[in-house]
């Protein structure tokens, strides 16, 4: 994974990972045919998959949620998530092997927000819409931005920071008061 992650699909091959690895290349072509099953193979087997969240409580699933995605963010190699998330709808062999496991992660992620609009925690609207991207992103963002120090401080302390998060992010989801709306209404004016 370290030569993906450094190169990209364009610098990944067979002869580069023996190499890396110390074994001839025949060795891997026994066990995979071709490097994109290799390389989702890899993934699966160095990152957790998204596990099924349902705690009963929709902020609660969500910091839960956001601590699996930075456990996978930070760790070793955690971005080469990000980097096949952009290369794969160009090449469609990556694609076909790698989009079950990016579907299954976002269906678990949608499954959240569904039982909380089914236990009356959320509005069927759709700001719900924009639950799931604002937290993901954010903690994306937190830690493309986060070097060094900060962060192996954003892996050691995962559930504060999908805390802080969580609480954010359904505060701007939220609706505003029925007293508000009048002038919401009138700055867009």
């Amino acid at each position: 994974m370290g030569l993906y992650e450094e190169q990209g699909w364009a610098g990944f091959s067979f002869e580069g990972v023996a190499a890396r690895a110390g074994i001839g290349k025949s060795a891997l072509y026994r066990r995979w045919s071709a490097k994109e099953d290799l390389l989702a193979d890899a993934l699966v087997a160095r990152t957790r998959a998204i596990t099924r969240v349902d705690t009963g409580s929709l902020r609660e699933d969500l910091v839960v949620l956001g601590e699996q995605l930075l456990a996978n963010y930070t760790a070793p190699h955690g971005l080469v998530s990000l980097r096949l998330f952009v290369e794969a709808p160009h090449h469609a062999a990556l694609e076909a092997r790698s989009l079950p496991r990016l579907e299954s992660h976002q269906l678990e992620a949608q499954a959240i927000v569904s039982r909380a609009v089914e236990r009356g925690e959320l509005r069927p609207d759709s700001a719900n819409d924009n639950i799931l991207p604002a937290l993901s992103g954010g903690l994306l963002q937190k830690v493309l931005t986060a070097r060094g120090a900060a962060r192996n401080e954003l892996r050691r302390n995962r559930r504060q920071h999908a805390e802080r998060l969580v609480d954010f992010v359904l505060l701007a989801c939220s609706p505003a008061p029925a007293h508000d709306a009048p002038r919401a209404a009138s700055r867009q004016d």
